[in-house]
């Protein structure tokens, strides 16, 4: 994460190696498992885990505006993308081109967005 903590968060609960997004069916599903060698670490999140149905990647990858992220998905079924982006009141998030203003919270901070069976950005 490149990302300054926000006010009462803990970065250190936020597993590395995550996806830009992943796709899950329960908002609150812990991604990452701690490290059995160092149990102070950050959890360690690796696709054999099966935490995410689905991931996806930030459109232009690396030369993406850190002010505008793009994230296109076409879900096989209705759940929730988890963000590898740690939610902060300024950010906003659309889909399909619409406004989320209710999203879940999650205890690492991470954004939530609820997606239906449908291509979103």
């Amino acid at each position: 994460m490149y990302e300054y903590e926000p006010p009462g968060g803990d970065d250190s609960t936020i597993a590395t190696s995550l996806p830009d997004a992943c796709l899950v069916s329960d908002p609150s599903l812990v991604l990452g498992k701690p490290d059995p060698d160092d149990p102070d670490a950050s959890p360690v999140w690796s696709p054999d885990q099966g935490s995410c149905q689905a991931t996806f990647v930030t459109l232009r990858g690396n030369q993406t505006n850190p002010e505008h992220r793009e994230i296109r998905a076409t879900t096989a079924h209705a759940g929730y993308l988890i963000l590898r982006l740690v939610s902060y009141p300024a950010w906003r998030i659309r889909v399909n081109g619409q406004l989320q203003t209710a999203l879940p919270k999650r205890t690492d901070g991470l954004i939530v967005v609820p997606v239906r069976k449908a291509r979103w950005m």
